[in-house]
This record gives C-alpha cells, structure tokens and sequence, in this order.
C-alpha cells in the first residue's frame, strides 16, 4: 500500500486552477511526479491541475492524463497537504517525470456535479425558508450516480411554528430522486 505523504513529500503545493476557471477542460502542465502503486497503475502528481479532488460533499473529478508515449485515466483525485495526487490506470507506455503532460477532464461529470451542487444549495435555501430557520443542513453529496442533502431540526422540540414537527408532517420531503442527465444527453 502507497502512503499519500509519501507519495508528495517533498513536493511544493500544486496550483489549483479549478478554483479559479471551472470551465477550463483541458491543460498543458508538468508532471513532477510519478509513483506507480501496479505495474497499470499509479499515482501522478502535476504542477498545476483542472481536477478537483473529493470533497465539499462532492466526489473527485476524473478524465486523462497523456503525454509522450504515455496515456493514463485519472479514477480519483486526492489531496495531500495542499499537494493534488491524481489516481490513475495506465492505458499505455509508461509516465516520464519532468515531461508536459495534457490533462483532459472528464467534462461531462464535472458539469453534472457542478449542476448538482447548486441545486442542493438551492433545496437547502427553499426548506429553510419554507419550513423555517430551525433547520440544520446536516449532510449532503452530490454525485451523478447519486446526490442527497439531509436536512433536520436544530433542535428536538423546535418551536418555530412553520417547522415544528416537520419531520412528522413531511417524512419524504427530500425523499424523492431527480435524475439530471449530463450535458451532452439534455
């Protein structure tokens, strides 16, 4: 088993640059780093990345990784003291350090779980202010295969009048499943 501090120590924080273009799907940056965990497959750590790694009640990006002589699908992407560790199967040749790399994202899930993510905080903002202000956003996660936001009252024996005892009233509220289909199906 490949330790994750291992795999970046060392190594400077990567440039995270989904946070400042989320619409960027494709990136020339350097490979630093290469640890294979199987002869197919391995850790790569970038520079600079467009992946966002699972977190934020989202899971992590996934797409491609390729270079000279080298092809890799990225599966998941992790974070390690402020270092980007990029998961992935090794599709072909072999992974060389020091050499630009093209990241192609996985835009199709990326814009999926983006949508997702907005429509939670926009369930979250209608329950409160539908039921009331005693509501606790307690636990979400938006994925494609499934996303969800639990919500429940602050307190047990709530005394707002439009929340109290919502939970008894409206046990399905956020029980029912959408399904959103990706961009290029819609």
């Amino acid at each position: 088993m490949v330790s994750l501090s291992e795999v970046a120590a060392g190594l400077q924080p990567t440039t995270k640059t989904y946070l400042t273009d989320s619409y960027k799907k494709t990136l020339l940056t350097t490979l630093l780093r290469f640890v294979p965990e199987t002869k197919r497959s391995g850790y790569l750590i970038t520079a600079e990345t467009i992946m966002h790694p699972k977190g934020g009640a989202q899971p992590s990006d996934t797409g491609y990784i390729e270079g000279d002589g080298f092809k890799a699908r990225v599966k998941k992407v992790l974070e390690q003291g402020g270092v980007v560790i990029h998961f992935a199967e090794l599709l072909e040749g072999s992974a060389t350090e020091g050499r630009t790399v093209r990241m192609t994202l996985d835009w199709g899930q990326r814009y999926l779980v983006m949508r997702l993510h907005t429509a939670g905080h926009i369930i979250d903002y209608a329950v409160l202010q539908l039921l009331g202000q005693d509501l606790l956003s307690s636990k979400a996660y938006q994925a494609p295969q499934r996303a969800i936001s639990n919500i429940s009252e602050t307190q047990e024996d709530s005394t707002h009048p439009r929340s109290r005892g919502w939970l008894t009233k409206y046990p399905k509220v956020l029980g029912a499943s959408t399904r959103l289909s990706s961009p290029e199906k819609s």
